[in-house]
């Protein structure tokens, strides 16, 4: 059942990040009907402006910004123009939506809104979003000059945000959340650099009850691509990828760091049968093995990331029926204070390809980095770069 959930939920990201990139089609769907999303999804009906704008006040919203536009005219002439007329912009939703609407388009503002917004409910939170994606436009240099805000994701059963301007989603994914006694997040801190140097900050923080269901695996804090998937592995020149990990806060923990990715000789396909998930595990504790571990593994890797001794381990995921192929380091990356990985990750895919997993004309069609927590507490205070390169 838990595998199931996670499958859904991974779905449910990819699909998320196709709305934003291409907007709504008449035949996509969601995996939970209840999703508001839903009404937008099965009609061709003109999306609205943002659910946060409520047309019954834009009188009162105008009346507001004629008396603000001097004020903010004269403070951006005195002080730091692009960061008074963002405080302007936060307290006047109007022009904040007049101004995004010429930048984004409409349709595409309206769609950006939907797709990120749809678990928010308050409206100072849906303005903060909003806005954030604007000035990331308007004021990069705010932006890099200034601390980004800690955000922390502790849903049940998952809580994301998509990040605007980087290949990444940030993801609390608690597909097991009625076995948790206590909890398990993912913090968010910024991003940094550019390209292959672009690095996200983010955390998994557990504080899980080690008595309760203590085997069963809670979920999975990852760090999910958004961008240059659905590709075929042949047409993918290099997924660079960093990885660095410090623990802190800890008791003894069951849980490992690893990469997953998905494949299919499908496009977009990572739900059905006949995908393969494909776990590169760096660092485990506390007794976790992978599916597959107790018949032994079905073949040695060498000459891989420089080392030589990789165990691939194969089975069946009973809930979803795809075949998971794990590969464990020889030795395991790091300590039980901090670790470090460095490679590219095609090259791993390309072993699983001379071992028969699949060919190289299979799709990438889900690509992340995390951690899956089964108990105890700790933090993994984490900085990761990964990116495909076409």
């Amino acid at each position: 059942m838990a595998g199931r959930m996670r499958e859904n939920l991974l779905t449910h990201s990819r699909r998320l990040v196709n709305i934003i990139n291409h907007g709504p089609s008449s035949d996509t769907r969601l995996p939970h009907p209840r999703n508001p999303m839903n009404r937008f999804l099965t009609t061709n009906e003109p999306l609205q402006g943002p659910p946060w704008h409520n047309p019954t006040s834009l009188d009162a919203d105008i009346a507001l910004n004629m008396k603000l536009r001097p004020l903010c005219a004269i403070w951006s002439g005195i002080y730091n123009r692009f960061m008074v007329c963002f405080l302007c912009l936060i307290r006047c939703p109007c022009v904040l939506h007049e101004i995004s609407s010429k930048l984004l388009g409409k349709g595409e503002e309206a769609r950006l809104r939907f797709a990120i917004q749809n678990k928010v409910s308050s409206q100072s939170q849906q303005i903060q979003l909003a806005t954030m994606h604007f000035t990331r436009h308007l004021v990069p240099a705010v932006f890099a000059s200034a601390a980004a805000a800690e955000k922390t994701f502790c849903g049940a059963p998952n809580d994301y945000e998509v990040l605007m301007g980087t290949p990444w989603i940030v993801y609390s994914m608690n597909y097991a959340y009625q076995a948790i006694k206590g909890s398990a997040c993912t913090g968010y801190y910024g991003t940094s650099g550019s390209g292959d140097a672009q690095r996200i900050q983010w955390s998994s923080i557990w504080d899980i009850d080690p008595t309760y269901q203590k085997d069963v695996v809670k979920g999975y804090s990852f760090i999910g691509l958004t961008q240059n998937l659905e590709t075929k592995l042949s047409d993918i020149q290099s997924i660079p990828s960093t990885y660095s990990w410090t623990v802190s806060n800890s008791s003894a923990y069951k849980g490992n760091v690893v990469y997953d990715f998905m494949t299919s000789d499908t496009k977009g396909d990572s739900t059905s049968s006949n995908a393969q998930e494909l776990m590169l595990w760096l660092r485990w504790e506390g007794g976790q093995v992978p599916i597959g571990w107790a018949d032994g593994p079905t073949a040695t890797i060498d000459g891989l990331f420089g080392k030589d001794g990789w165990k691939l381990y194969q089975g069946k995921n009973t809930d979803t029926g795809i075949t998971v192929s794990s590969l464990l380091a020889p030795t395991q990356y790091g300590d039980l204070e901090k670790g470090s990985f460095e490679g590219d990750i095609k090259d791993w895919l390309l072993a699983l390809s001379k071992q028969g997993v699949f060919s190289e004309s299979t799709y990438v069609n889900v690509g992340n980095a995390g951690q899956e927590p089964y108990w105890g507490t700790v933090t993994f205070n984490n900085t990761l770069g990964l990116n495909i390169n076409l």
